[in-house]
């Protein structure tokens, strides 16, 4: 990656773009929290002392564990599924909130500094795999990826409440019975 300067002033678009993501994923978080709580019978100050704060899709993992020593069946949304997206998403989410923003005079636009991980083995001439926290990856962030990402994760919230639906519907059909 070439040396690009850091800033710490965005355009007011990106930065629009930004707290999108970013409340959207707060928002799905404190959902998936309480879906936890619901199945544990918490309230949610019990819920925060005793649950923590685990990576959303742990949370769905426990959920989904929760639900099956229960014997309650979840069948709306196929959880390692929802797992899956939510690690992806969670890691556009922490590259938005904790990457670097670098300014790229050449293209004119901005790029995110990415540390995590590695390059493929075929990246680099010498064909040794390399660590980004070593040769760090420039990626070309626009407003209308971030609008992506909170489309992504306002799609994760969808299916996060058919998850709190159904689990409240069964919850109370047992209650019932």
């Amino acid at each position: 990656m070439r040396n690009l300067p850091a800033v710490d002033v965005l355009p007011d678009d990106y930065l629009i773009a930004i707290c999108e993501v970013i409340t959207a994923w707060a928002y799905l978080e404190h959902l998936l929290r309480e879906v936890a709580y619901l199945l544990l019978d918490l309230s949610p100050k019990h819920g925060r002392l005793a649950v923590r704060s685990p990576r959303a899709s742990e949370v769905v993992e426990m959920i989904g564990d929760l639900a099956a020593l229960d014997d309650i069946p979840i069948k709306r949304v196929k959880l390692p599924e929802f797992a899956s997206a939510l690690d992806k998403l969670e890691t556009q989410r922490n590259l938005v909130a904790h990457g670097l923003w670098l300014s790229d005079a050449e293209e004119g636009g901005y790029l995110l500094q990415n540390l995590q991980g590695s390059w493929p083995k075929n990246a680099f001439k010498e064909g040794e795999k390399q660590k980004r926290r070593v040769t760090p990856e420039g990626v070309v962030v626009t407003p209308e990826k971030l609008r992506l990402v909170s489309k992504g994760i306002r799609g994760a919230t969808q299916l996060g409440h058919t998850l709190r639906i159904e689990l409240m519907e069964t919850l109370s059909e047992v209650a019932r019975s």
